[in-house]
């Protein structure tokens, strides 16, 4: 895992500037930096050593016409070394070695032959042109900046931003989706002019004519159920995903360092810890993190029933008020822009510890939810969608009128709006403010009416229009926004931060295709995670796989007005002073319902967007710079 980052410039690329750009991405990879430079191209690359830790596996690596620099992991790479790559002499036993040997030998089309977690440029040096790419579900992160003289791309925006000469203008329309998706969805950024490559996708710059020519994605998500698994049993179904679960967790303990995980005790983090102990043949470390007060969010309990019953050597972390303000107040550091889950903070902290125990690889449970049905509100949202198909329009039409004449701020009124309206009821897992709450919350100055949610995904996401099957439009935008976008973001930050690498089993591409062709009648059952649950039987107490969902909650709110108070407001009123975005009447409603513990998700994307604010742009008098 590490960082890259890369100029080219017409004239001559300022080499100094680039190096110390370079150089913020550190904490990315801190077991070497090097870089390729040639008047107008800069290719830079900070390494954190997993596989093969060696000199010779350091980047920028060079072969033939090509130079890579490449961020990630490619879990099948000695597979396709042996099938693809039998003629060529390797110098290393890394990982990017046998990904520029296959770029050299079949172009784009090695791309859906990797199985793993990747950001890379290739610089071709006769062709003149550098492409980038992306992994399927967007785990690691790529940003990019063009104009006529200039490209940057980079692994974080902190770089890009030290070699520009100014600082971009804010991106209203970013905010905009903030506000709803609790981050920008692609091609935006908080930042006008930079972009982010979406997941899935390859963008490919010509030095020669100084521009993008070619921006499009390589790879999409299964849009269409199998009803031919109508003729397997629930039991070989089962066999089938448990196999391609243990694959996927073997495959991730592909490592010259010792690979830890997190452990929350809920059912994903649990399982794969399990079934990582039975592949291990030594005792595994795990880490879990709960809190001095506020003990309703503290999960401590039952992860350290799973520890026991494994047999892990676990470590617990008890964080006081004090660690998780400190630990707030460094989170925009590393994120670059606000990205609204307050789930950062403790993911920063356990990473911290993580780092301090010298584990430099860590297992998670990220993507169960999305894939296997395991939140409540999914089936919620499904009984929303069942009400709208059974409405004749004239009904429909009649029930809207009434409906609109008792607005209210409540999710289950707007999903009742959308069911009558024949609108898409279901906006991503994390959707924060609705379009009537972004309304009661601006001012004309952002025009929040112009800024539909439901027109947003429809033109990011078209083919969303095309699925008929309810259950897989639930796991398709949110492995497109919750999981690419946020978690995934969320994720590679704050462990990153502290030059840790996270690898997410449940997210390996076999296992989530095959899983999101099962019909919905079979994927959803009577439960959720109804195809997980099953198999967590076989390696988990029934205590920990029936056990009421919590989330990776924590006492995000509540500390942070503990310690802040009505300062919050003042500080929100002081921005809005220099933006106008904000009814004062709202933000002031806001402020005194999160007192009562009501819209908390609503305020923290406020105050942290304000602390961005502030930190990049406060203090200018002026809505953009």
């Amino acid at each position: 895992m590490c960082g890259i980052f890369g100029v080219i410039e017409k004239n001559k690329v300022d080499k100094k500037r680039a190096c110390h750009a370079l150089n913020l991405l550190n904490h990315r990879g801190p077991d070497n930096t090097s870089f390729f430079w040639s008047n107008n191209i800069f290719l830079g690359h900070t390494r954190l050593s997993i596989l093969d830790l060696s000199e010779k596996a350091n980047q920028p690596m060079k072969f033939e016409n090509l130079i890579i620099v490449y961020n990630g992991e490619i879990y099948n790479h000695l597979e396709l070394r042996e099938k693809y790559l039998k003629d060529y002499k390797f110098k290393t036993n890394s990982d990017t070695e046998t990904l520029l040997y296959l770029y050299y030998k079949l172009g784009n089309r090695c791309l859906n032959l990797l199985n793993g977690m990747f950001s890379f440029a290739v610089y071709d040096r006769i062709n003149e042109k550098i492409e980038l790419f992306k992994d399927r579900f967007g785990k690691k992160p790529l940003y990019f900046y063009e104009n006529s003289n200039l490209f940057i791309f980079s692994s974080e925006i902190k770089s890009i931003l030290h070699y520009l000469p100014t600082v971009p203008e804010i991106n209203e329309k970013a905010f905009m989706e903030y506000l709803t998706f609790w981050a920008p969805l692609p091609y935006e950024t908080f930042y006008k002019e930079i972009k982010k490559l979406p997941a899935g996708f390859y963008l490919s710059y010509s030095l020669r004519e100084r521009r993008i020519i070619d921006f499009k994605p390589y790879y999409e998500l299964p849009l269409k159920t199998d009803h031919s698994i109508f003729n397997k049993t629930k039991e070989s179904l089962i066999n089938e995903i448990e196999s391609l679960l243990i694959s996927s967790i073997s495959y991730r303990l592909l490592s010259d360092v010792e690979v830890g995980a997190f452990l929350s005790g809920g059912i994903d983090s649990s399982l794969v810890v399990s079934i990582y102990s039975a592949l291990s043949n030594k005792k595994i470390r795990t880490f879990s993190i709960g809190y001095s007060e506020y003990k309703r969010y503290d999960e401590l309990d039952y992860a350290e029933l799973v520890a026991e019953k494994v047999g892990t050597e676990h470590t617990s972390i008890v964080v006081t008020k004090e660690d998780f303000i400190e630990a707030s107040e460094k989170i925009l550091e590393f994120l670059d822009e606000p990205i609204s889950d307050p789930a950062c903070i403790p993911t920063f902290i356990l990473s911290q510890k993580v780092k301090e125990e010298r584990i430099k690889v860590i297992l998670t449970g990220e993507g169960s939810d999305e894939i296997f049905l395991g939140y409540d509100n999914y089936f919620k949202v499904l009984d929303f969608y069942l009400l709208q198909n059974s409405l004749d329009e004239n009904l429909k039409g009649k029930l809207l009128g009434y409906h609109e004449k008792q607005k209210n701020l409540t999710r289950e009124w707007e999903f009742f709006r959308r069911a009558f309206s024949d609108e898409i009821i279901y906006r991503s897992n994390g959707e924060n403010f609705t379009d009537f709450q972004k309304v009661c919350l601006l001012t004309e100055a952002l025009k929040p009416e112009k800024f539909s949610s439901q027109e947003v995904l429809y033109f990011k996401f078209p083919v969303i229009k095309s699925i008929s099957d309810f259950s897989l439009l639930l796991s398709f935008i949110d492995l497109k926004v919750w999981i690419a976008e946020v978690l995934m973001t969320k994720l590679d930050r704050m462990t990153m931060a502290h030059s840790v690498e996270a690898r997410a089993p449940f997210l390996d591409y076999r296992l989530v295709e095959f899983v999101l062709r099962i019909p919905q009648e079979l994927r959803l059952g009577n439960t959720t995670k109804a195809l997980l649950k099953p198999i967590a039987e076989k390696y988990l107490p029934h205590s920990i796989v029936y056990r009421k969902k919590k989330g990776f909650s924590s006492p995000f709110l509540e500390w942070y007005y503990d310690v802040y108070g009505k300062e919050i407001l003042v500080r929100l009123k002081r921005m809005n002073d220099e933006l106008g975005w904000f009814k004062k009447d709202f933000l002031e409603f806001l402020f005194s319902e999160g007192q009562k513990g009501h819209f908390k998700l609503h305020m923290w994307s406020l105050i942290l967007f304000e602390k961005w604010f502030s930190k990049i742009y406060g203090g200018k008098n002026c809505a953009v710079v």
